[in-house]
């Protein structure tokens, strides 16, 4: 993932902006993308390319294992992590989502997760 096409999907906005921050410090050169919600997130990866997907469990009506799923669907190549802090239910490992990082988490975690969904 040389020069990767990054979303980043969360609800909650500071989360959101801090989650693009750190993901902009480890790819510099990647064109990353937000959505605050499952319906802007799915809008953007039906008319996007996407090499990964980053999006928290909850999104309000939404969840994110329902949208790693439409994602795989459009792109199947798509890497998918997910991040929540709470432990989901067994249909957010399921084979859609590559890894899971549970928040609050250190940010050398969420670095090695990136870090080896990008290899």
């Amino acid at each position: 993932m040389s020069n990767p096409s990054i979303l980043v999907v969360d609800d909650e906005p500071a989360i959101l902006q801090t989650l693009s921050r750190v993901v902009r410090a480890l790819f510099p050169h990647a064109a990353i993308d937000t959505a605050i919600d499952g319906d802007a997130a799915a809008q953007a990866i039906e008319g996007g390319r996407y090499s990964l997907l980053i999006t928290d469990y909850y999104l309000g009506a939404t969840t994110g294992a329902q949208l790693a799923e439409h994602a795989k669907a459009i792109q199947p190549n798509m890497a998918v992590l997910m991040i929540s802090g709470d432990l989901p239910p067994d249909d957010a490992r399921n084979r859609t989502v590559d890894a899971f990082v549970r928040k609050p988490f250190e940010l050398s975690e969420l670095f090695q997760t990136l870090r080896q969904l990008a290899a």
